[in-house]
């Protein structure tokens, strides 16, 4: 599990990358070692930067009482779940709630793009991808080659989630890395 005390400043190592992105400490990686090998030089090349955020973790709305219709926060997070673990599914929630909050943009669950698959969660308007949990590092590289993504951001299983998972409020904040090119050079 990703330990988000960990220092994860400048300059990023092949390790670091690698587990941002099998959090799970999984067996086996998503994607191919050779496409995370691309990503670090790109990191070290200046070609692409990576910036640590913190998100606030938002609460879990209250459950809908039989025979009444679910408020739109409850729709929302039944959409959440979709598509993952109870674990992915909290990541997700937490993503958009930040992402609503931070760019005042609906975002969009699930969205399957073109070139690059299906997407936790996208932003069209500020053109931002949001991958939660293990994730293929080939997808920064696909999502900001083209014009695809101004920003992507991915949302690592974080060991907090294990340790505050039964409380009342889960934990309270999140680390994430959001990926963009470097217009600087």
């Amino acid at each position: 599990m990703f330990d988000y005390k960990c220092s994860f400043n400048a300059p990023w190592s092949f390790r670091k990358l690698y587990y941002l992105f099998n959090s799970s400490n999984s067996v086996n990686i998503r994607g191919k070692i050779s496409d995370l090998e691309y990503l670090w030089e790109c990191l070290s090349d200046n070609i692409l930067q990576v910036e640590k955020l913190v998100i606030a973790c938002c609460p879990r709305p209250a459950k809908p009482h039989k025979g009444k219709s679910m408020t739109e926060e409850q729709i929302v997070f039944k959409q959440a779940c979709l598509g993952g673990g109870n674990l992915h599914s909290w990541l997700k929630w937490w993503s958009y709630g930040w992402l609503l909050a931070e760019y005042g943009e609906t975002p969009i669950f699930e969205y399957t793009m073109r070139s690059y698959g299906r997407a936790d969660i996208f932003c069209p308007v500020n053109k931002i991808i949001v991958e939660c949990g293990d994730t293929a590092s080939a997808k920064v590289n696909v999502s900001l080659s083209g014009d695809l993504a101004e920003s992507f951001v991915i949302v690592p299983y974080q060991s907090s989630i294990i340790e505050n998972y039964a409380m009342a409020n889960p934990c309270r904040t999140l680390v994430a890395f959001i990926f963009s090119k470097n217009n600087n050079i």
